[in-house]
C-alpha cells in the first residue's frame, strides 16, 4: 500500500511539473501578444454571430473578435442540447433530416452592420440547427456575409450551400477550421476548452488563443478579407 501511494504521488508530481512547465512556456510565448483591444475601438460595422456547444467555435470567434474589433453575439437555445456525444449526434441527425427550426434566446438585431460573420460547427455535414434557425429568421440581404465553419476535417460545402440557399445572399471568403481535438475522441472537450478560456496571461488574454495566434491558415484568410 505504501509503495502504491508513493507511486501515485510520484505520478501526480510529474504531471504537475509538466503542466507547470507548459504554462511557463506558454506565458513566455503568449505574454508578448498585443490582442487586448479596448471596447471603444470596436468596429461598429462588423458583427460575428455564432453557436458553440463544445466551445471550439466560441474560442475561434472570440479570437477573431479581438483581431477584427467586431461585435460578438453568441446564440443561446431555449432548450439545452444533450451533453452526451452519442445522443447529440442522433439529435443533430433528426433535426437535419426534418429541417428543424428551434427557439432562440434574444437573437441579435444586425440592421446596423455591413459585414456579418456567421460561425457554426459542422453537424452531419451541414449547419448546426441554431445557426440554420437564425439565418432563416434574419434579413441578410445587402450584407457582406462571411461564413466560418468549424469541423473535424470534413467538407463544408453542404453547410455553405445551406447558408446561401436560406439567406439568398452571396458568400464571401468562407473559412473552414479544424481544432486539434474533436468531441468524438475527447468526450470532455467542453470542460477542457473552458479551462483554456479560464487561464489568462497578464494581459488578460485566454490561453485558448495561443494555438490560433500563429496559425497560417487564419493569417492568410484574414489578409484575404481586405477589411
Amino acid at each position: 500500500m505504501l509503495n502504491l501511494n508513493r507511486r501515485k504521488f510520484l505520478q501526480n508530481s510529474v504531471k504537475m511539473a509538466i503542466f507547470a512547465s507548459a504554462i511557463n512556456f506558454t506565458d513566455k510565448l503568449f505574454g508578448a501578444t498585443k490582442l487586448s483591444i479596448p471596447k471603444s475601438q470596436t468596429n461598429s460595422k462588423m458583427a460575428i454571430v455564432y453557436y458553440s456547444r463544445t466551445l471550439n467555435t466560441h474560442i475561434l470567434t472570440s479570437y477573431l473578435a479581438y483581431i477584427l474589433k467586431a461585435d460578438l453575439f453568441r446564440l443561446e437555445t431555449i432548450q439545452n442540447y444533450p451533453e452526451n456525444y452519442d445522443e447529440m449526434v442522433k439529435t443533430a441527425a433528426k433535426e437535419r433530416e426534418s429541417h428543424t427550426l428551434i427557439s432562440l434566446q434574444n437573437p441579435p438585431n444586425l440592421s446596423k452592420y455591413t459585414h456579418i460573420f456567421i460561425a457554426s460547427p459542422l453537424w452531419g455535414m451541414s449547419l448546426s440547427t441554431p445557426i440554420r434557425t437564425f439565418i432563416s429568421q434574419t434579413k441578410l440581404e445587402n450584407k457582406i456575409l462571411i461564413p466560418l465553419i468549424t469541423n473535424a476535417g470534413y467538407s463544408i460545402n453542404g453547410a455553405l450551400r445551406e447558408i446561401e440557399n436560406i439567406s439568398k445572399t452571396a458568400l464571401n471568403s468562407p473559412l473552414s477550421f479544424t481544432f486539434p481535438y474533436k468531441e468524438k475522441d475527447k468526450r470532455d472537450l467542453k470542460s477542457y476548452n473552458q479551462s483554456l478560456l479560464d487561464y489568462k496571461n497578464q494581459q488578460g488574454i485566454p490561453l485558448a488563443f495561443s494555438n490560433l495566434q500563429d496559425n497560417s491558415k487564419i493569417s492568410t484568410w484574414l489578409k484575404s478579407l481586405k477589411l
